[in-house]
């Protein structure tokens, strides 16, 4: 199977871009071949690897890479540009190229603050691009995101209807109770009292919905 090549950029190749290709890989690597680049790369970032192996994502295998790497040297479907500086200064057109998208996200790395309130920052941009990673393959392939909705939704609704049969049967089950006549069981002479049947669920459940008690 050919998979579609995209290519994620932004200005250092550390933060972003890195988050990118790594939920692309993990999400949609059946069908798409994900890298990413920058215009001045800068290395990972540290606060990047541990983001997201805290979500269990390994950047074991991904550098810091110059957006030179790969234009003119292979055909890209998408090139998807994820931060604002980069999109203003990415040339217009790359030979080999095919849709030029512009994804907008804050760059974590510039956020000020204590080290809890950087990874805070790293923790909410890495949240934004994995929902965006998972929008955007749905996007490509409406009949399949759309069956998994509707199964999600015909599951759910199953589970409601038995959660409710459920509830009904215990409230009938309480609600049901065995009399005794003292009278007999209508033998001469015997004298073994008379005990009501339990009548069946679906018998006890049209009954306390009418309101009356099962006897025989």
């Amino acid at each position: 199977m050919n998979k579609t090549r995209v290519l994620f950029l932004c200005t250092g190749n550390s933060v972003r871009s890195q988050m990118a290709e790594a939920f692309l890989r993990k999400y949609g690597g059946d069908e798409f071949e994900a890298h990413s680049a920058g215009l001045e790369p800068k290395g990972v970032h540290p606060f990047t690897e541990r983001v997201m192996e805290e979500i269990g994502v390994s950047l074991s295998n991904q550098y810091s890479k110059h957006i030179k790497e790969y234009i003119g040297k292979a055909h890209f479907g998408y090139l998807i540009i994820v931060c604002d500086e980069a999109e203003r200064t990415c040339p217009t057109t790359f030979p080999g190229l095919g849709r030029r998208l512009h994804w907008s996200f804050e760059d974590p790395a510039a956020f000020e603050g204590s080290e809890e309130d950087k990874l805070a920052k790293f923790r909410e941009v890495r949240d934004q691009i994995e929902q965006r990673i998972k929008d955007w393959l749905a996007e490509q392939n409406p009949t399949k995101g759309g069956y998994v909705m509707r199964l999600r939704r015909l599951l759910l609704v199953c589970i409601f209807a038995m959660s409710i049969f459920l509830i009904i049967w215990v409230f009938v089950m309480f609600r049901t109770t065995y009399r005794y006549s003292s009278e007999g069981c209508g033998v001469t002479g015997c004298g073994v009292p008379k005990q009501c049947i339990r009548p069946s669920i679906w018998e006890e459940l049209i009954n306390w919905v009418g309101g009356t008690q099962y006897m025989r």
